[in-house]
């Protein structure tokens, strides 16, 4: 069987092994997260090929990135393509369990696209890989946190997700409870006349988050720009959506977490967003 090849610019993923490919949510999150400037320390929480440990590595060039995953086979794929990797000597890949996961050091941020389907779902991946890479029996919201929190090194340390739209309520619920806030949503729209599908989320334990709220088409100039440096191919300018944003301060407390408004079908909105 031909192994799967997975190119970007400046590394390439074999993902046969591993239950969730590459997809197009990852990569916006690789492309969007953030971490600080200089040496510093990021996690990436159900590595699965790699992708996320790898962005990072790129994107923050003094930066040691750890990816973790729970799933043996994936693990040792992520561990073949970070060392085949140009980022081998700063991209370690662990076996393992997030819950159970004790690092000598802490980190300045951490990046997760975690699973999403509640376990009574289970019947929609039968495949067991893919189930565990997808399904929030493995990982779900309030471990997510709880791990967030023994983690991170400080309170301006930054959490980054990728979630469907639909689990926003049930995140930012956990979210409150572990003492994490909002610094930077994004809202993803893949169509104008829709509601969005996807959130990048960025989450800090500082009560002063700025709760910055940004709505985007995917196929948009805001899209292209974000992903540039790592596909590597251009879009054709007939592929390129209009985008239509809303950037605006959102009025947030701990005690004032209402769900995402959406706007209306006239202004924008989302459809589902395929895979890399």
């Amino acid at each position: 069987m031909e192994m799967e090849v997975f190119a970007f610019k400046q590394f390439a993923l074999r993902q046969d092994n591993c239950g969730m490919k590459v997809t197009t949510d990852a990569v916006m999150l690789g492309a969007w997260a953030e971490a600080p400037e200089g040496p510093s320390r990021i996690l990436d929480i159900g590595t699965g090929t790699g992708l996320l440990a790898m962005m990072m590595a790129q994107r923050y060039p003094e930066a040691r990135v750890v990816g973790i995953e729970v799933e043996s086979d994936a693990a040792r794929q992520a561990q073949d393509n970070a060392a085949r990797s140009v980022f081998a000597d700063r991209v370690t890949i662990v076996e393992g369990d997030v819950k159970e996961y004790e690092p000598e050091e802490l980190f300045d941020a951490i990046v997760c696209n975690p699973p999403y389907y509640q376990e009574e779902a289970s019947k929609i991946s039968p495949n067991r890989k893919r189930k565990l890479a997808r399904q929030t029996h493995t990982l779900d919201f309030d471990q997510l946190f709880t791990a967030a929190r023994r983690l991170l090194r400080s309170q301006s340390s930054l959490l980054s997700v990728v979630i469907p739209t639909d689990a926003y309520g049930h995140m930012v619920g956990e979210a409150i409870i572990h003492g994490f806030h909002i610094e930077r949503i994004v809202h993803l729209h893949f169509s104008k006349k829709k509601k969005s599908k996807r959130c990048l989320i960025e989450f800090r334990q500082s009560v002063d988050s700025k709760c910055i709220t940004e709505r985007h088409l995917i196929e948009s100039p805001w899209y292209y720009q974000l992903v540039n440096d790592f596909y590597l191919v251009s879009p054709k300018p007939e592929d390129i959506q209009e985008d239509v944003i809303i950037d605006k301060p959102n009025v947030y407390t701990k005690h004032n977490y209402d769900e995402p408004t959406e706007p209306s079908a006239e202004q924008h909105a989302d459809d589902q967003h395929p895979a890399a």
